[in-house]
């Protein structure tokens, strides 16, 4: 989200008028928090929290790696949006979910507790992932350090299918 116009603007060159990242990002997260109760009714929560991982992992693919594969602006910015807007989408439910599921799973200390944790845990990542997108951007490109926020998010997949609170 943070970073959405400026790599609007300076990995793929799209004029202001086309920077459109933010507002699909934005669009799709809603779309997202607003189907999320739904979606639990479908899968369960973890597999909904596997879903998002894959859909963050393919949102900054397309958005580093696919984006590079087309030439003309207009297809930069459709395939860059598309991108945006999976990885607006995956990211949507993960931190409701997480609370739902400690609120759910949690027995060993107060519900109150989990998630007091939860929530300090929760401002760690915009801090970090903003520290970490300009390393690698500053030293490998901002396309790369796109993609590397995509391989991590594929973490979430590895750390719900190996955990054992998931699996109860």
């Amino acid at each position: 989200m943070d970073w959405s116009n400026v790599y609007f603007e300076s990995a793929i060159h799209a004029p202001k008028t086309m920077q459109v990242g933010f507002l699909v990002f934005m669009v799709m997260m809603t779309t997202g928090r607003l189907l999320a109760n739904s979606a639990y009714h479908i899968w369960s929560k973890p597999m909904v929290l596997k879903i998002a991982s894959v859909l963050i992992f393919v949102g900054f693919f397309t958005s580093s790696v696919l984006v590079g594969l087309v030439n003309e602006i207009i297809l930069k910015v459709v395939v860059n949006s598309l991108g945006f807007m999976l990885i607006g989408l995956g990211i949507s439910c993960i931190v409701p979910t997480i609370y739902s599921i400690v609120g759910d799973k949690v027995k060993s200390i107060s519900v109150g507790t989990a998630l007091t944790i939860m929530s300090g845990i929760s401002f760690v990542g915009p801090l970090v992932t903003n520290v970490f997108v300009g390393f690698v951007s500053k030293h490998w490109g901002l396309q790369m350090a796109y993609l590397s926020v995509g391989i991590i998010g594929l973490c979430i997949l590895v750390i719900v299918s190996a955990s054992k609170t998931m699996k109860k």
